[in-house]
């Protein structure tokens, strides 16, 4: 444990609970017995985890909880504003070992989707795993520490610091206590339950109510549930007094007599009168033929908690866990007019690019945009602000930004949330009324992220605003022929924002998927053509929505957007890539090496920009650059130099491609520029190809040859630094007719250097037998005075492993791809050959490299050897290879510290 603590000393921890322990220990037992609660919390529970790193005076780090639920726990231990663990405290000498205390902290953690509650009175400490399914709350405890053993088992207690939930020692201690079955987590769970409801409300209404369309089902499966998901929250958050169960429960009294739905709307209609959000207004649902049946089911359904410990409490599931199940929950829609059952749309979410962003990732964005923007003024500008999210989905961006909002007002008045409920409801309101606003294509989504909106912002038994603000509509299209009633003119839809220019803010996570014309309507690619700047011969979705989000958002705006990375790169986002530097200031990027999103199969990056006009500013703007967001994300220092580097706007594009150079830095530019200037393009003395491509594996391929025009074939797996494996496979070599890469015999048949398309840099050898090669390798063969070996040496020394990975890298960490247009850009240093100095470095390096093939070849059979013999081969491979860096070194004019610099990310 010692070596994992970094940020706070484990010898000053250890002193500083030392002396809490001496102090208790000092206490009689009588004045034990007189501490209260918050006498015990305030006097050591909360030391004792200040000495475990944790800043408790800080509420972005400790936090009491809102006091809106019957089971709430004490505080939120919170990393990045994500809850890491619960605490529950007593006071000295209650009995932990009650039921009621363990059932609390567990329950509360399960509903907040967080895996630890901790509860404590100081005397004892308890820590319990609020994932692990257990009838009785006591085994689902992991460690137990009384205050006598907090010194001798340290290391236990300091499971609990700062430093090491930050880097999940927790998480990995716990797997050694063995597969232990977990309870399904909360959003799992009533998702689950949602879906099972949506299924049995639509399977009864579908044939009680012939004549309404299978759309109207569905929309009324959904208004009911929405509605009795709102009423159950209320109740839970104290507004309304038990509504549903004693409903249920007089109509069971009275032997089923009546209507259970007439019932349930008569409930609607008083509720109407006391929120009139919409929400409840008169709905054909209320006049919906059915069984009582599924009625029955959800309203109990809805108390029911698995595991037996109580009751779902809807005032402690937070937004963020709403927000995974109704993004869950949106994949179900019934999709044929003749459907009995629903039928899972999860699919066509995901095939549409549409995805549930995770919290971190929301806040980080709403911060950098919002955030910024509310530095800016004080509370009338901040009641101004106007903010978007093009596609809403289930509301998690507006869903923070209303938070952000609330606070920021707050704060500005005065006001204390939850003190005052009526200033709580008219804060809110006017926020949801005047602030918001949000587009999505989806009804369901839409109708989804007003449920959400208006279960945030309850405070009270009071009319709630009916968010008109948040529309269904096509953000892209506005042609009725093509999208019919859901084509969207955002001027003519907001036109009191577009006399103030745009939107201030700007954010969201918008769909991605490539619109091709075996996939897309040639209508839509033509309206896309001719409407989109950035549409291209590849139109991505998401090219198109940050367009679109230039173009709605007014001069010194925030955008914020979560996107696949491949728009920094890829040639064809070259307009999309020229847009944004043209009209933003780009304030931060933030790339990830591993999927962000479950089910996705992008890598992303996080981009903000601030919209200017002034191209003065744009130029002179310093980038922040975050290259792994999931190391960005496991600290609250976000500014952490270990985590970023800077970089000037105009030094952003170095390369011919126009790709974004954002791995490299303002101490990094310089010295890429000394290396351009005294070198050449490898496409400017070399010729570059991909080998063929067959479209057809099981035709062409063979392990044996079948006729003379069966040639050897190598593959990229085949190709190694300085040898290549035998062929092992053979094509037939009559190129097919939608073949692709290179079929030229030329480029085949000749000697060559060959490099692997998969790896992080190339990786290179020489093909002297010569082989066919696959689409996974290119060739590169030299058309001027230079050798091959020369190329060769430079391509696989450690100097284009570090320049490549700054200037080229692929973002993903799995099967990484080298490009053929950043080959052709690679810089080769040039050789003056009537320069006698230049021509020796150049015959200098064809002699190593001659020697290296040499000796390559010789270990790879070394296997028959002695092993001296193998050993001394290794040894001067070794050594030729570090000679060849020397020389590299030397021939692009390296300093000692450069070289250093390269060496140490070898």
């Amino acid at each position: 444990m010692k070596g994992r603590i970094e940020l706070v000393s484990y010898q000053q921890a250890k002193l500083d609970v030392e002396r809490l322990v001496n102090e208790f220990s000092a206490l009689s037992l009588k004045d034990r017995k007189s501490y209260n609660e918050a006498a015990t919390r305030q006097q050591f529970i909360l030391p004792l985890f200040e000495a475990l790193g944790w800043n408790t005076r800080n509420a972005r780090e400790v936090a009491p909880e809102e006091n809106v639920s019957r089971g709430r726990v004490d505080f939120a231990f919170r990393l990045n504003g994500v809850p890491r663990f619960f605490l529950e405290t007593k006071r000295v000498h209650e009995d932990l070992d009650d039921p009621r205390w363990a059932n609390q902290a567990i329950t509360y953690s399960w509903l907040k989707g967080v895996t630890w509650a901790v509860l404590s009175n100081f005397e004892e400490l308890k820590i319990f795993n609020a994932e692990w399914q257990e009838t009785i709350p006591a085994r689902a405890i992991f460690k137990h520490l009384h205050w006598e053993e907090y010194l001798e088992n340290f290391d236990e207690l300091m499971l609990l610091s700062k430093e090491a939930v930050l880097a999940g020692v927790i998480d990995r201690e716990a797997e050694k206590v063995g597969k232990k079955i977990k309870k399904t987590a909360v959003d799992k769970k009533l998702f689950q339950d949602l879906a099972t409801w949506r299924h049995e409300l639509f399977r009864h209404l579908r044939p009680y109510n012939p004549l309404w369309s299978v759309k109207q089902v569905d929309e009324a499966v959904q208004r009911i549930l929405n509605r009795l998901i709102f009423i159950r929250t209320v109740e839970d958050r104290l507004i309304e007094e038990q509504r549903l169960i004693p409903l249920l429960r007089e109509w069971e009294s009275k032997g089923h007599k009546g209507n259970l739905v007439t019932n349930l709307s008569e409930l609607f209609r008083e509720l109407n009168d006391s929120y009139n959000s919409g929400l409840f207004a008169p709905h054909f649902s209320e006049n919906a033929e059915s069984e009582p049946a599924p009625y029955i089911k959800i309203i109990e359904g809805l108390h029911e908690l698995p595991g037996g410990y109580g009751f779902y409490d809807f005032s402690a599931i937070g937004a963020d866990v709403l927000g995974t199940i109704y993004e869950q929950y949106l994949g179900y829609i019934a999709q044929n007019p003749d459907a009995t059952e629903v039928v899972s749309k999860r699919g066509k979410r995901k095939q549409q690019g549409i995805f549930y962003t995770p919290r971190f990732v929301v806040k980080y964005i709403v911060q950098n945009t919002l955030g910024r923007m509310l530095e800016k003024g004080g509370l009338d500008f901040a009641l101004n602000i106007k903010v978007l999210d093009p596609a809403c989905g289930s509301g998690s961006f507006l869903l923070e930004a209303f938070d952000v909002l609330d606070n920021f007002v707050a704060h500005e008045r005065g006001e204390i949330i939850g003190e005052n409920p009526k200033a709580d409801a008219d804060r809110r309101k006017h926020i949801l009324a005047n602030n918001l606003y949000g587009v999505d294509l989806d009804t369901q989504a839409v109708e989804i992220t007003k449920l959400n909106l208006w279960l945030r912002s309850v405070a009270n038994r009071e009319h709630l605003p009916h968010l008109p603000n948040i529309r269904q509509g096509n953000s892209l299209v506005d042609d009725k022929d093509l999208a019919g009633d859901t084509a969207f003119s955002w001027k003519r839809e907001f036109p009191e924002i577009f006399e103030k220019g745009g939107f201030d803010i700007v954010i969201g996570n918008p769909p991605y998927g490539m619109l091709q014309p075996h996939n897309a309507d040639r209508r839509l690619l033509e309206y896309l053509n001719a409407n989109f700047k950035v549409a291209s011969f590849k139109i991505d979705i998401f090219h198109l929505f940050m367009e679109k989000c230039l173009d709605i958002a007014r001069n010194n705006s925030y955008i914020g957007l979560i996107v696949p990375n491949t728009f920094i790169t890829n040639v064809y986002t070259d307009k999309l890539r020229n847009m944004i530097t043209d009209e933003c200031k780009i304030l931060e990027i933030a790339v990830s090496s591993e999927q962000l999103f479950p089910d996705a199969e992008v890598n992303n990056a996080i981009i903000v920009l601030q919209k200017e006009n002034e191209a003065g500013g744009r130029q002179a703007n310093s980038i922040a650059v975050a290259l792994n967001v999931d190391e960005l994300f496991l600290t609250n220092d976000q500014s952490s130099a270990s985590y970023r580097h800077t970089i000037r706007q105009e030094d952003l594009i170095l390369l011919s491609s126009g790709s974004w150079n954002i791995k490299l830095s303002d101490q990094s530019v310089s010295l890429f520029r000394r290396i351009q200037d005294n070198s050449d393009p490898l496409a400017s003395i070399a010729k570059v190809n991909r080998g063929l491509i067959t479209g057809d594996r099981d035709k062409y391929i063979s392990k044996s040859p079948k006729s003379e025009k069966w040639l050897p074939i190598i593959t990229g797996t085949d190709v190694n630094r300085y040898f290549i494996e035998p062929a092992k496979e053979y094509v037939y070599f009559e190129k097919p007719p939608n073949a692709g890469g290179t079929w030229n015999p030329k480029v085949h048949l000749s000697s060559k250097i060959v490099v692997r398309q998969i790896g992080y840099y190339p990786i290179a050898s020489y093909d002297e037998n010569p082989y066919c090669v696959t689409g996974n390798i290119f060739t590169i063969k030299p058309v001027e005075l230079y050798a091959p070996h020369y190329i060769l040496g430079i391509l696989n020394s450690k100097f284009t492993q570090w320049l490549w990975q700054l200037l080229y890298g692929d973002f993903k960490a799995i099967f990484p791809e080298l490009k053929g247009i950043y080959l052709e850009q690679f810089p080769i240093r040039h050789i003056d050959f009537d320069s006698q100095t230049n021509k020796a470095h150049h015959d200098n390096m064809v002699k190593m490299v001659q020697q290296m093939l040499v000796l390559q070849k010789d270990l790879m059979i070394a296997e028959t050897m002695l092993e001296d013999r193998r050993h001394k081969l290794k040894q001067e491979v070794e050594l030729l290879d570090a000679q060849i860096d020397l020389l590299v070194y030397e021939l692009y004019g390296l300093s000692d510290d450069e070289i250093a610099l390269i060496e140490a990310n070898g």
